[in-house]
């Protein structure tokens, strides 16, 4: 419980590591608990933090088992996490046919746990200074020494810093277990590095939230735990994979191009004063958590949308099914999504505080579903068609939350997606900047557009090089200043534009 909030109440990118590395080592230290008491076949699912299981129906066992479970949690996150845990009688022989009946009630009765209150005890510090520098939460039991400086941390921060610390050295020789979403055999055959702050990932960053849609629909409509478990293995092995893919075509699609100016992902650190110099190229991103449908990574703002495009677009394709039907006469193509994700993306400057952002990503992945589940519709056979996907996205420059935020389901907003993108990587190439800002700068005046609208045509009759795409590239312009507002963000292409590309443009100047 509260796995979310234990990540996000940090500061720095190494805790954020180190908070995700706990949840993960307390889930495969319970999973071997239950291994070494039950059996290894026992566990059905384990991953994202969720775990489910067959233990014997006894009373002594369960109560047994729950307790370890619960201590192994308490005692791995010092007290700060805490473990909900429910079980449900079945008799062996029911198992095959009542399977997902049993699974609903255990989602039933798990949900009700996790919602009741409790109590906690209440931090009265005599003063400021024994207050964790880090989480702002606990009281100072614990000191630690960072590049020279000594920070007051809680033992609950400095374990995080310990362990992000050691997650780092370990990715940097490229040691890791099981599938993995990061890609650590590409990073290390292009001599890329991982970040190891926040201003290793760009100008700009994007925190960015992913969560399945409609999940439980999945899992819980199974017959028999052979199907569930084979469910789960291959939903978390293709979605790993499909993460690791999709990072990896950014990083090359960089690479392919010579001109760092215009990379999205890849990104060269400048050299901070009385700081020694980032060795190479920096990946770009850090994945915080990746565990089930959820996913939280941190990158670079310039390639946050594209991403989320392309791992909306890749999970839908690789996680659906095509039927030919006929009538007798006619036959029918129908291809329908099972699994499709929403991302929430917040955008801000590198210095901004990151648990802030955490915030705000988990808001717009809220806004994301919320508006994919109002496309999905029911067709002629009866059958539920998913989207594709959806995204929210927001930039936050001030500690006022805004709500001002763009939302787009895909594949339905596609062309708006297109336009926002090609709109981006204008931003990024010299001989398009100007117009691009120009196109930020424009009001909201029907004489603003006029005026925006007859320059960019004059601009591109000016020169008889390329005339035809100048014309296409003006046309494209007054359709983003003229676009309608659509959805319930009542913000269209041109609002997303001048919200998000200001923190996008390169703050280096054009050197």
């Amino acid at each position: 419980m509260q796995i979310q909030d234990f990540i996000a109440e940090a500061d720095k990118l190494q805790m954020l590591r180190g908070a995700s590395s706990i949840v993960s080592e307390i889930l495969r230290e319970v999973r071997e608990m239950i291994a070494e008491q039950v059996g290894n076949e026992a566990v059905l699912f384990s991953d994202g933090g969720n775990l489910l299981s067959f233990c014997p129906s006894n009373k002594d066992c369960l109560a047994r088992l729950k307790e370890k479970a619960e201590q192994k949690v308490n005692l791995a996150s010092n007290g700060v996490l805490r473990a909900a845990v429910v079980t449900g009688t079945i008799p062996l022989k029911d198992l095959a046919g009542s399977f997902a009946e049993v699974l609903k009630d255990i989602s039933d009765n798990l949900n009700m746990v996790k919602q009741r209150p409790y109590q906690a005890q209440v931090i009265r510090p005599p003063r400021k200074d024994m207050i964790c520098d880090a989480c702002r939460n606990r009281l100072v039991n614990g000191k630690l020494q960072i590049e020279g400086k000594k920070k007051n941390f809680c033992v609950v921060c400095a374990n995080k810093e310990n362990l992000g610390k050691e997650r780092k050295e370990k990715a940097k020789k490229g040691r890791t277990w099981g599938e993995n979403a990061l890609p650590f055999s590409y990073i290390h055959e292009h001599d890329l590095e991982f970040p190891r702050d926040l201003t290793h990932i760009g100008d700009s960053i994007a925190v960015i939230a992913v969560d399945g849609n409609m999940m439980g629909r999945l899992f819980t409509h199974t017959l028999t735990p052979a199907e569930y478990t084979c469910k789960s293995e291959q939903f978390s092995r293709r979605f790993t994979g499909i993460v690791r893919e999709t990072l990896e075509f950014l990083m090359a699609s960089d690479r392919a191009n010579r001109d760092p100016g215009k990379w999205l992902m890849l990104y060269k650190p400048r050299k901070k004063e009385g700081e020694k110099s980032f060795p190479g190229t920096s990946c770009g991103f850090d994945i915080i958590y990746a565990g089930g449908d959820d996913l939280l990574v941190i990158m670079n703002a310039k390639s946050a949308l594209l991403f989320c495009q392309e791992l909306i677009t890749r999970v839908a394709e690789s996680f659906s099914f095509n039927k030919r039907l006929t009538d007798g006469s006619v036959y029918d193509d129908y291809s329908y999504h099972t699994v499709t994700v929403s991302c929430g993306i917040a955008i801000a400057d590198n210095k901004f505080p990151v648990y802030f952002l955490l915030d705000r990503a988990r808001a717009m992945e809220g806004k994301a579903k919320e508006a994919f589940r109002k496309r999905c519709e029911t067709d002629e056979l009866n059958l539920i068609r998913l989207p594709a996907g959806a995204m929210a996205f927001t930039a936050v420059q001030g500690a006022m939350p805004s709500s001002d935020h763009a939302c787009y389901v895909l594949p339905d907003d596609g062309k708006e997606m297109s336009m926002l993108m090609k709109i981006i990587q204008d931003g990024m190439d010299p001989d398009n900047r100007s117009g691009v800002r120009d196109l930020v700068t424009c009001g909201d005046t029907v004489l603003d557009k006029l005026n925006f609208v007859k320059y960019n045509y004059a601009s591109a009759l000016r020169k008889q090089q390329d005339v035809v795409e100048r014309i296409e590239a003006a046309k494209m312009m007054a359709d983003v200043v003229n676009s309608p507002v659509t959805g319930d963000t009542m913000m269209n292409i041109h609002g997303a534009v001048r919200m998000v590309v200001p923190l996008l443009l390169d703050k280096r100047g054009d050197e």
